[in-house]
């Protein structure tokens, strides 16, 4: 039998300590998803020894670890282990601010290719890198996460004594419905979104040592928020953010539940570059405009998540 990918359960266990899969009884969570590029890397240099015959003798394996993304599309309490991830930081009171503290996870793919038989790739010590959140009007709220890792194994059992929790079963956000506010500075009246993007990347680093194939460690690097939205053009308000280069917060509301809402807050921002032109005829003219999340001592860092919100 064939693997479908339509077949595909990807789960995933949180590690206590950097690649090390839980042994004793892990408790895997499935984990939704639109597709996935997770693999296991293997770095090989071929020889440069000169053979008489001009051939290549041999390709020896120098380095080995894990890597890839996960696409989603947004619902609540799906991703809060990984968002914590990629804050490098604990949920505390519902809140997460960007911080220094590694956290990884084991992901397992289980392929099935029979009756009763399926392959289990998993990837270790794979800690959050990147996410790309992206809203659009009238779309579902769609994203990614890429992740860097020690390394992985294929097994044809799953591990002794695992057990699978439930998948979240919270309903899927439009940009429609669950887009609940916006707060651009002190903007007065508060411009009109045709969309709205968001980049975070903790620029990790593989750490390769003398004596092993896998990764020593993975780096952090600068915490980098950036983005870009398109406003429809009613006033220079947004624009004149850019050529002031005016300091300002910027914050939104992703969900329409109470109590199953996500606030993101950027307490400092500022725009990178914008523009203002018409197209054509029979277009809306646009303010379209990228910025970058800066460091906010009142808050401790540069990007805030709160979930739980009313």
């Amino acid at each position: 039998m064939f693997a479908d990918s339509s077949l595909l359960q990807l789960a995933y266990v949180n590690e206590t300590d950097w690649g090390v899969t839980p042994e004793v009884a892990p408790v895997f969570t499935p984990l939704r998803l639109t597709g996935e590029s997770l693999r296991i890397d293997q770095e090989g240099v071929q020889s440069e020894e000169i053979e008489a015959n001009r051939n290549v003798s041999d390709i020896i394996q120098v380095g080995a670890g894990a890597s890839g993304d996960i696409n989603f599309e947004l619902s609540y309490g799906t991703f809060d282990d990984i968002l914590a991830g990629l804050m490098c930081a604990d949920w505390s009171t519902d809140v997460l601010t960007n911080g220094t503290k590694k956290k990884s996870l084991t992901f397992e793919k289980r392929f099935t290719v029979g009756a009763s038989s399926y392959e289990f790739f998993r990837y270790r010590g794979m800690i959050p890198n990147t996410m790309s959140l992206s809203l659009t009007a009238r779309e579902i709220i769609t994203g990614s996460f890429g992740f860097l890792g020690k390394g992985g194994t294929v097994a044809s059992s799953a591990i002794a004594d695992a057990t699978y929790d439930s998948a979240s079963s919270s309903n899927v956000m439009s940009a429609s419905a669950q887009f609940g506010s916006l707060g651009l500075g002190t903007l007065d009246p508060q411009p009109s979104l045709l969309s709205l993007e968001l980049e975070i990347t903790n620029n990790l680093r593989e750490q390769p040592k003398l004596g092993s194939l896998d990764n020593a460690g993975v780096g952090l690097g600068r915490f980098e928020v950036t983005g870009s939205l398109e406003a429809y053009f009613e006033n220079a308000d947004v624009y004149n953010l850019f050529l002031n280069n005016s300091e300002f917060a910027l914050s939104f509301v992703l969900g329409s539940e109470t109590g199953s809402k996500y606030q993101f807050d950027l307490g400092s921002v500022k725009l990178t570059d914008a523009n203002v032109v018409a197209g054509g005829n029979n277009q809306d003219v646009m303010s379209s405009v990228n910025f970058q999340g800066l460091y906010n001592a009142g808050d401790g860092g540069s990007l805030v998540i709160t979930r739980g919100v009313a």
